[in-house]
């Protein structure tokens, strides 16, 4: 037999349309909730703020960089045919690995890569102060690329999984 249609005013389970809500609407209430893994409000912010500012973080490392160049092409004896190598240094290897430790994020998951990346950043920054000499200067920029290449596939990574998509996914990802 086939199932009778509905009278009006009925919802399929048999309650009132007021108390069943559409798929529609639950997608969109579900949209807006605040994922379970935050026990407040503060604790989505600071998760939120984090990943945002290891974003900002990778660009101060490229573009932040002019401001000490001069300070260090004096102190290091930096040719002036050499002064792009340890500011394009960075950019081109966060460039040339930046899908390769997307995949990474894929197989192994963002978090571990994101961490690596952060501590891989912050390890070459550290080694790139005590830089003696141009050479250095350039291998330690270089190695210094591979920490944001990890991490910035990897946060968007966490961001995307962490929210279901609705509003909030929006909100934040804007």
């Amino acid at each position: 037999m086939w199932p009778r249609p509905f009278e009006e005013g009925k919802s399929p389970k048999g309650g009132s349309p007021a108390v069943d809500e559409s798929l529609e609407a639950r997608l969109e209430r579900l949209g807006r909730q605040r994922p379970e893994l935050f026990g407040s409000v503060w604790a989505e912010i600071g998760f939120v703020f984090s990943i945002s500012m290891s974003q900002v973080l990778s660009e101060y490392f490229v573009s932040g960089f002019t401001v000490i160049l001069p300070t260090l092409v004096r102190d290091l004896q930096i040719p002036a045919a050499s002064l792009t190598w340890p500011a394009s240094a960075f950019s081109l290897t966060v460039a040339s690995f930046l899908l390769i430790f997307g995949r990474a994020a894929d197989i192994f998951g963002g978090y571990p890569v994101y961490v690596a990346g952060m501590i891989w950043l912050t390890a070459w920054s550290l080694v790139a102060g005590f830089s003696q000499n141009e050479i250095m200067l350039n291998f330690c920029r270089a190695f210094q690329g591979l920490g944001p290449a990890a991490f910035l596939p990897s946060s968007v990574m966490i961001l995307g999984s962490t929210y279901r998509p609705g509003p909030r996914k929006n909100l934040i990802f804007s």
